[in-house]
């Protein structure tokens, strides 16, 4: 490979890993604010009675969370390759703390869905 297939490889690399956190970032905000839509701070009875009424919507947020963090792994990727011709160790840390936001987004995300299970009731999750 000459210098310049390395350049634009890593270029191609950097493009991505912007495009990817531009994603993630749209994803995992319009599904935290869909969410967010539906709390009633203080009155658990009617933030139930929001999210019954619209539990699709909320399904739909607690998806988009999980599409960005699935695409927290292809961003920490193209982080990575792009960084390591320039350090090695900066390339693994990024790495690192990427694989690290996306295993905690994973988590929150399965306790939002235990909370949606106590919210609308066992009955409904017979399908699963």
């Amino acid at each position: 490979m000459t210098s310049s297939d390395i350049d634009r490889s890593q270029i191609g690399y950097a493009r991505f890993a912007g495009f990817m956190y531009l994603f993630v970032l749209v994803t995992e905000m319009w599904g935290s604010k869909t969410i967010s839509g539906f709390e009633v701070p203080g009155n658990f009875a009617e933030t139930v009675h929001r999210i019954m009424g619209s539990e699709l919507l909320y399904r739909i947020g607690l998806s988009s969370q999980l599409l960005g963090s699935l695409c927290i792994v292809f961003l920490a990727m193209g982080l990575y390759v792009a960084v390591k011709p320039i350090d090695n160790n900066l390339a693994l840390l990024a790495l690192l703390f990427e694989l690290v936001e996306a295993a905690l987004g994973g988590a929150m995300l399965i306790f939002r869905s235990v909370v949606l299970k106590l919210y609308t009731g066992v009955d409904s999750m017979s399908a699963f």
